[in-house]
């Protein structure tokens, strides 16, 4: 969200602080984090369900917890943001104001909704064969996109993964993730793409989490993660690559550390953190922190567009833009709190009600 609001919502932030650090433009590396804990988490979730084989039944109703998770959100901030198109539509029809792009034209057009509302927005099809694409309408959702085409194939990956009985399998996987990603990385430098190659980014880190839950699972190391030094190292190797602007490859390693480290129990001041209720809290709207942001993002400018006739904080002082940024990002948590209480929870309980056995709600 920083990484944004740093850069579109109050554009002057982000090159600012850039003699400073890096560690805000960089920040689009949160993702492939994510794309991690995802593949880590997810494994968690399923490995006994798909250790043996993977039914009909298993799969439809992991097919089933995936829609309800993801696509309730995706498909009401869709609605928001086609609805604020309406309503530029209608203040120009009355109003004769102008605006910066006609509504549903350029990343708001119709053709590109129709991608959205099937979540494949992450692709162009109209431009192999690296089907490169704009982020269109509620444009952080490219990776919800990536995530759902990838793991439309997850129970068959973890499925081929618990069959990596022993160190030579997991060499084995561990080369070829290796590989791929330094085929990425010298080929464009960075992680930060869209198109086929966000697919081939989201399917290899997850199934680096995939790869590093086994890690964890086994026991292996255990005691090594459970060190205090091992979080503080990985959480400042973080902070060091992001700062200093280092290749993308660097950060993978430490946020593999970072997981397992907040993974294992420890019973000291640091799990006593993690299990504060804020943080768990915020672990809980973080999904629509993520998906109502940009909104807030997007309908600030405009308004301060129509308002004050001129682009939201080209002219602020400091203390403006920490004040514009402090409420902006006071809006989100509030939206992300109705939302998460208003339509992921509920649409979740009944989606999940409404088309899976008892044995299979979770």
């Amino acid at each position: 969200m920083l990484h944004h609001y740093f850069y579109f919502l109050l554009p002057r932030i982000g090159p600012t602080l850039e003699p400073y650090t890096m560690f805000f433009f960089n920040g689009y590396l949160w993702v492939d984090f994510f794309f991690i804990l995802s593949g880590f988490v997810l494994t968690h979730a399923y490995i006994k369900t798909f250790s043996l084989k993977v039914s009909q039944d298993s799969y439809r109703a992991y097919f089933i917890s995936r829609i309800a998770r993801i696509y309730p959100l995706h498909l009401f901030m869709l609605f928001l943001f086609f609805s604020s198109e309406l309503l530029r539509l209608v203040y120009i029809a009355y109003t004769g104001g102008e605006v910066n792009a006609a509504p549903f034209t350029g990343i708001y057009s119709l053709s590109s909704l129709i991608g959205n509302l099937w979540m494949v927005q992450a692709l162009d099809f109209s431009s192999p064969p690296l089907f490169d694409v704009l982020t269109t309408w509620n444009q952080p959702a490219w990776s919800i996109s990536a995530e759902w085409l990838v793991y439309l194939f997850f129970p068959f990956l973890l499925f081929d993964l618990t069959k990596c009985q022993n160190k030579t399998h997991f060499l084995i996987y561990g080369i070829a993730l290796v590989s791929l990603f330094l085929l990425i990385i010298f080929t464009y430098g960075h992680l930060n793409f869209l198109g086929l190659w966000s697919l081939v980014r989201c399917a290899l880190e997850a199934i680096l989490g995939m790869t590093i839950y086994k890690i964890y699972q086994s026991g292996s190391y255990r005691h090594f993660f459970s060190f205090n030094s091992t979080l503080i190292i990985s959480i400042l190797s973080i902070f060091l690559v992001m700062h200093y602007d280092w290749n993308d490859w660097f950060s993978l390693l430490p946020f593999c550390l970072l997981i397992l480290s907040t993974s294992v129990k420890r019973g000291d001041a640091i799990s006593n953190l993690l299990a504060w209720q804020p943080i768990i809290y915020f672990g809980e709207i973080s999904y629509s922190i993520y998906m109502t942001h940009w909104f807030v993002q997007e309908t600030a400018k405009r308004v301060w567009k129509i308002v004050f006739d001129k682009d939201l904080g080209m002219d602020f002082n400091f203390l403006q833009t920490l004040t514009m940024l402090f409420v902006c990002v006071v809006i989100v948590i509030g939206m992300a709190s109705l939302t998460y209480k208003l339509i992921e929870m509920p649409s979740r309980y009944y989606l999940k009600n409404k088309f899976l056995t008892k044995k299979y709600i979770g």
